[in-house]
């Protein structure tokens, strides 16, 4: 019981920090734009006037129209389309309550028919590749088991977990080290031999007409030799380098 009472506020703590974060991804994920609509929704829930369907229709495909010219600048993104696709739940909510006064009026056999049809309409999203992007971390992740490697240092989780090892994470080291590249090596190699990891997996992906990230050379060049660098490489996936740590 006393171990249990002097783990509390470390666990508290902890999902304190995961919450914050949360809320913090959150307003990332879902644009302002996105969260300014939700505002103005809320602000008008005991509104005895609601508005036209038509208006609300209006307002998502002007707000989804913008966001989409916006974005066509950068680059196309499945973030960005998560984004578009969370204007059109609302009408989703609509399509529901039109379904079941279909049920209600035509009969639930007819409503069964209405229900195959669209679960019959998800067979090409749910047989379709996943994600082909990442297929690399995932041979990473294999190719960090067949060395039997307990614990790996990756900036994407995906590698420890295919792998059956415990995770160190660099996304924090990397953006925290600051711009210069052999400051963000250093601070990703000082994390991973302070977690005791035997490995450390980085993206090599060039995007966007921009050049790898030369992270992976600088922290090679950190090592003693010999050094052991493997690169992971497949056609329309991301660039995936290991490096193995010397025990």
């Amino acid at each position: 019981a006393g171990a249990l009472r002097g783990g509390t506020p470390g666990v508290a703590g902890e999902w304190l920090v995961h919450a914050a974060k949360q809320a913090a991804l959150l307003v990332v994920a879902a644009n302002p734009i996105v969260l300014a609509l939700v505002v103005l929704g809320a602000s008008g829930v005991r509104s005895s006037r609601a508005p036209p369907a038509s208006a609300l229709a209006a307002l998502a495909l002007a707000a989804g129209g913008a966001l989409l010219f916006a974005y066509a600048f950068f680059r196309a993104d499945e973030r960005y389309a998560a984004t578009l696709a969370s204007l059109s739940l609302p009408f989703a909510g609509l399509g529901l309550s039109r379904f079941a006064s279909f049920c209600e009026r035509d009969g639930f056999l007819r409503g069964k028919a209405l229900v195959l049809v669209l679960l019959l309409a998800q067979l090409p999203f749910a047989t379709r590749a996943r994600n082909e992007r990442k297929a690399t971390w995932r041979d990473a992740g294999e190719l960090v088991r067949s060395l039997g490697i307990a614990r790996v240092a990756a900036s994407d989780p995906r590698v420890a977990f295919y792998a059956g090892a415990a995770h160190v994470d660099l996304r924090g080291a990397l953006r925290d080290a600051g711009r210069s590249s052999a400051e963000r090596a250093r601070a990703v190699l000082s994390l991973a031999r302070a977690a005791n990891a035997s490995a450390i997996v980085l993206d090599a992906t060039a995007r966007d007409r921009k050049p790898a990230d030369p992270i992976v050379k600088e922290v090679a060049d950190l090592l003693p030799s010999p050094r052991v660098v493997i690169p992971i490489e497949r056609r329309g996936a991301e660039s995936v380098v290991v490096i193995a740590l010397s025990p």
